[in-house]
């Protein structure tokens, strides 16, 4: 976790990491990120299921971690946006995450362009935004991550 870290953060990202499901989740709530990085091997359950709680309360593009191959078609078809099989190269981390956000904020640009043509979404200085998951004074600025994995042995 701290090597993902340090490399996301020498890459411009701010970075907020925690252990397990329920600290993931809390997380996410707390900072509103841009995006998940999740291992499919958590110490409080499956990697899967935080990947549909994430999902569905926050709305961010989610990219799942794991070592076993049959985890990759598995997290895909549940909704992962992307998937690393473990080991990986940071590079490949780096411009998947790149990737993964610039595909986030073309669907953010479809959904505003939506919702200014029925009249919905939230207004803030006269413009829509987008319906995300909006908790508290801590959200990260662009380019924020979350990521919450299974701690050391």
């Amino acid at each position: 976790m701290d090597v993902n870290k340090r490399i996301l953060e020498r890459a411009g990202y701010v970075v907020s990491c925690t252990v397990g499901q329920r600290g993931a989740v809390a997380l996410a709530e707390r900072i509103a990120p841009d995006a998940a990085i999740i291992s499919r091997n958590l110490p409080d359950g499956d990697g899967l299921d935080l990947l549909d709680r994430l999902r569905a309360r926050c709305g961010i593009p989610v990219m799942v971690l794991s070592e076993d191959r049959e985890d990759e078609v598995s997290a895909l078809r549940g909704g992962a946006n992307d998937f690393l099989r473990k080991p990986f190269d940071f590079a490949v981390l780096l411009a998947r995450m790149e990737k993964m956000l610039k595909s986030a904020e073309s669907a953010d640009g479809k959904q505003r362009s939506d919702d200014e043509a029925r009249g919905s979404g939230e207004r803030e200085n006269g413009k829509t935004t987008p319906q995300r998951c909006q908790t508290g004074s801590e959200a990260c600025a662009g380019r924020g991550v979350c990521s919450a994995f299974q701690p050391k042995e």
